[in-house]
């Protein structure tokens, strides 16, 4: 009877044993996948997530206080003969909560710079802006093509900050700083004369040997000198950071060289934000997220990828709002292969590829 006893005891014990160890296993498990970031995906039975869409970018306060209180005053000379000189003086009450809304924004990864103009949540302010600036033209009697410049006056007064790396601003930043680089004075100026229903467009010099870039503004208009044809119209060049210089004059370092034009038209920019991928036996799941960055709602738009070696693969389309972003948009591949190790990514809009990436399978997603 005793050694019955010793027997069940000894099988609880070898149970309790066995039982731990398979705890203690599990726990192991665990820790590798999320010490290496490993996905539960590798196990049979993967199911993508549900595409979603959220805002990232929350709508603008509009201009009600309080407010930053600022002044500036500059001289102007006009271009007509006799060239008569101006002392102007302007006051502005600046939306602090705006601004502030504006200088937490994160900056949009694109070159195209024309969406720091045509994003909306500013243009009550900046027609006001260009109301006042209007208002003191018309007293002095500028005509349409020295109201120009007398707008572009004022903004090559003031300072010229340089930057430590490139980070462009809303134009109510810049007034606030009393300055910018010339993307940001060129910005200002922009969205300004667009207010006052000039057309206008950025002319961006994109760096090249010992050329660092440069941008300024392109206006339709009665001037002389130099401009740029571009959809049938000539747009006269105008330099907002050198004080004195009107429309049609150039530095003679980008007098030659080639430009881009931006339109000033809001529309998506499309661009992706995060991805992953998990693999399940032979299938390859990929999963991304997809922002629009810009001030226009995108229709009509897609994930493509392809593997090397193999056929381009398809999302279901999707409809995305202006500062909204699409999570968990999937895409499969039935035949994955490890021997498979790049994996191209395309974001479309109406069929036209707008940001394009080269994913490396062999590194963790």
């Amino acid at each position: 009877m005793l050694g019955c006893c010793f027997d069940i005891v000894d099988m609880i014990r070898h149970l309790f044993v066995t039982a731990l160890i398979a705890v203690v296993l599990f726990i192991g498990v665990v820790a590798v996948v999320d010490y290496y970031d490993l996905s539960w995906g590798w196990l049979p039975g993967y199911t993508p997530s549900e595409p979603t869409v959220e805002g990232f970018v929350p709508p603008a306060p509009g201009t009600a206080g309080p407010y930053i209180e600022w002044e500036h005053t500059w001289e102007y000379q006009e271009v007509k003969f006799p060239h008569t000189k101006h002392n102007v003086k302007l006051h502005l009450s600046i939306p602090k909560p705006l601004y502030q809304f504006y200088n937490a924004m994160e900056r949009t990864p694109t070159e195209d710079y024309s969406i720091y103009v045509t994003q909306p949540g500013d243009d009550a302010f900046i027609e006001t802006l260009g109301v006042e600036l209007r208002g003191i033209a018309s007293e002095k009697g500028f005509s349409t093509t020295e109201t120009a410049n007398f707008v572009t006056s004022f903004v090559q007064s003031l300072a010229y900050l340089l930057e430590d790396e490139e980070y462009p601003k809303y134009p109510l930043e810049t007034l606030v700083d009393k300055g910018g680089d010339c993307e940001d004075s060129s910005i200002l100026v922009a969205s300004i004369l667009r207010s006052l229903r000039y057309d206008v467009v950025l002319v961006n010099f994109p760096a090249s040997g010992n050329n660092a870039g440069h941008m300024g503004v392109g206006v339709v208009g009665d001037f002389t000198g130099v401009y740029y044809p571009y959809e049938g119209k000539r747009y006269f060049y105008l330099e907002t950071t050198n004080e004195g210089w009107k429309a049609g004059s150039i530095d003679d370092d980008y007098k030659d060289l080639e430009v881009t034009i931006y339109e000033l038209v809001a529309t998506s920019v499309l661009k992706l934000a995060e991805y992953k991928w998990v693999i399940d036996g032979d299938t390859l799941f990929l999963e991304t997220t997809v922002k629009n960055w810009g001030p226009a709602d995108a229709d009509d738009a897609c994930v493509r990828a392809r593997l090397e070696g193999g056929a381009w693969q398809e999302s279901a389309p999707f409809d995305l709002d202006a500062g909204y972003q699409m999570k968990d948009v999937p895409v499969e591949f039935p035949e994955y292969s490890q021997e498979q190790e790049k994996l191209d990514v395309q974001i479309c809009h109406a069929g036209v590829v707008v940001d394009e990436y080269e994913l490396d399978l062999s590194e963790d997603s």
